[in-house]
């Protein structure tokens, strides 16, 4: 099959002419900007930390913006710290952590954004790599190395210095000005380092599609140290003008969106299977069973208008021009639901060391798996493995402190993204798993597990999957579950139903599952809701193991995880023998 080299026919050349330094802009430059063109108009929403209440938001104006971020640079210069110094930052989404984001570009500082999620071994291992000279965090921890001041301290300090003289230093704009840490799903973070002049180029890139502007307003609720967040709520707003209302939690999300009624809304996959969830249920609970028996009558384009407006007022999507999913595959069951109910979302697919801008599908595309054709000004094309290979003059400079690693992620050029994907007849790009995450049975057999744990999660009642075979004769999957009296009964039909379109060298011979649901805290989750494999398969393996030995009997049991602590789940599993009305050879 010949290696077609994709990119967008807005930039037949392959890179756009734009991008160079004479049109550039610091992110502190932007701010400039921005103050002078709309010194009065909403920048910033902010609300207090873990204040669950409906209340207005706090709001700051772009003018004020850039009073605090010379207030907050004047301070830190104030300790000590030189250009170049790194400066690592983590919080709960506030408008401090942007002004502070901004304040680095402004004094020249490299920031390094850590999950507010992080555990404290996780905290110590990036702040001494990134040789870290101050943390600011919502509270003190006297245990780091390096010096660290809170939220409250730099707001406070920094608060006697407004309308002080200031004279910015921002960094040269081809050298690092943030080092982004990987999550992590299968062993130690890698800092990726970027520039303001990449951050400036992907910013040009990615407007050629999504055409932000200063009448736009985002809700920003995942963490903003995710590189997708970030891309679209810090820069995104410093140079197009957006507002951004920042609450801390999906949770406060949900609650916000009639509030705030956004413009253009980010999710990742998991999120927009809970809305998904949400939308049933709510379905399901209408008192106005007649309307609902009408309208499933209709016509389906006149069901979805219909349906679609209602559903997008209540949930506050009724002003959104664009919903986007991305950082991880969304199943193709949940996408075509939540079009199904007027909800036109569309994948997107980037990665931390692409600033999150590779590629992007059309509202009106027809291939719910699809994410899309490259942005302007990135090339990319399907190496003979299958792996995706991209190009662009804004990719990441490097890892930092791991040069070996750095010059293994490019050949020819082409950074090598571990992603493995097809295009399809349209020439977009469907991305099937991760290079890493293939792995081969004890029969020779290479298994993909993505498409199956995606199917597994498109049940409502699943919260997570993963599916266990490496080195092993066949495999089983555990799950923890969203719904925790979800009966074994409907386990076993789904058992079934993802059976039945599996090769049999890919079908699960025994599940097991948890009655809680996954998370951060508990250890099977990345900050960015991605499976950390590695993790799973030490805490479980006597479960895991449990699924090879026995096949026969179903069992309920609390049991301890190899770390030797008690995960307070009900373990069960169901063996391939209970599932009898399914016709294959094992």
């Amino acid at each position: 099959m010949p290696q077609w080299v994709i990119r967008s026919s807005c930039a037949k050349g392959g890179f756009l002419d734009s991008l160079n330094l004479m049109t550039f802009l610091s992110p502190y430059e932007a701010l400039v900007k921005n103050a002078a063109l709309y010194p009065h108009q909403t920048a910033l929403g902010t609300l207090r930390l873990g204040n669950d209440e409906y209340e207005n938001f706090f709001e700051l104006d772009w003018s004020t913006c850039l009073e605090k971020v010379k207030a907050y640079a004047l301070y830190l210069r104030s300790l000590g710290l030189k250009k170049g110094d790194h400066i690592a930052f983590r919080s709960r989404n506030q408008a401090s952590w942007l002004l502070l984001d901004w304040a680095c570009s402004a004094g020249g500082w490299v920031s390094v954004p850590l999950y507010p999620q992080s555990t404290i071994h996780e905290v110590s291992y990036i702040l001494k790599e990134a040789e870290v000279k101050l943390l600011v965090s919502e509270t003190i921890i006297d245990q780091f190395e390096c010096n660290n001041i809170s939220v409250e301290d730099l707001e406070i300090r920094s608060r006697a210095l407004e309308g002080q003289k200031f004279i910015s230093d921002c960094l040269d704009p081809e050298l690092a000005s943030t080092i982004i840490y990987t999550s992590g799903t299968t062993g130690k973070p890698k800092g990726v380092m970027h520039s303001e002049y990449g951050i400036y180029g992907a910013m040009q890139v990615a407007n050629n599609i999504i055409h932000l502007s200063e009448k736009d307003r985002l809700i920003s609720y995942l963490p903003l140290s995710h590189v997708a967040e970030r891309t679209l709520s810090s820069y995104g707003s410093l140079y197009f003008g957006c507002a951004v209302y920042l609450v801390d939690s999906v949770e406060k999300m949900a609650k916000f969106l009639p509030k705030v009624r956004p413009t253009v809304f980010f999710a990742v996959p998991r999120v927009w299977e809970l809305i998904r969830g949400k939308l049933a249920r709510e379905m399901n609970n209408s008192t106005d069973k007649f309307s609902m028996k009408v309208l499933s009558r209709l016509p389906e384009f006149l069901r979805r208008t219909i349906l679609g407006k209602m559903i997008r007022k209540r949930m506050g999507f009724d002003a959104a021009r664009l919903m986007v999913s991305g950082a991880a595959k969304l199943s193709e069951e949940t996408a075509e639901m939540l079009i199904g109910w007027g909800l036109p979302v569309i994948q997107g697919y980037g990665l931390t060391e692409t600033f999150c801008i590779s590629c992007m599908d059309e509202v009106s595309s027809s291939n719910p798996a699809s994410v899309g054709r490259p942005y302007p000004g990135v090339e990319l094309k399907i190496a003979e493995d299958g792996e995706v290979c991209l190009r662009a003059p804004f990719h990441f400079v490097g890892y930092f402190k791991r040069e070996e690693e750095t010059q293994a992620a490019f050949r020819d050029g082409w950074f090598l993204t571990g992603d493995i994907g097809r295009l399809d007849s349209d020439f977009k790009l469907i991305i099937t798993d991760r290079k890493k995450d293939v792995f081969k049975t004890s029969n020779g057999k290479y298994v993909a597990p993505l498409p199956i744990e995606a199917q597994f999660r498109a049940h409502p009642g699943v919260q997570e999957a993963m599916v266990v075979g490496d080195g092993r004769p066949y495999c089983v999957v555990i799950v923890a579950l969203q719904d925790p009296n979800l009966g074994e009964e409907s386990l076993i039909e789904l058992l079934e139903r993802v059976n039945s379109n599996l090769p049999s060298h890919e079908r699960i011979h025994s599940l097991g599952y948890f009655r809680r649901a996954w998370n951060v805290e508990s250890g099977e989750l990345t900050p960015t809701m991605k499976l950390k494999r590695r993790s799973v398969l030490k805490k479980y393996g006597t479960q895991i193991q449990s699924l090879y030995d026995r096949r026969v009997k179903v069992e309920a049991l609390r049991d301890q995880s190899d770390d030797g602590e008690d995960d307070g789940a009900e373990w069960v599993y169901i063996s391939q023998e209970q599932v009898s009305r399914v016709n294959f050879s094992i």
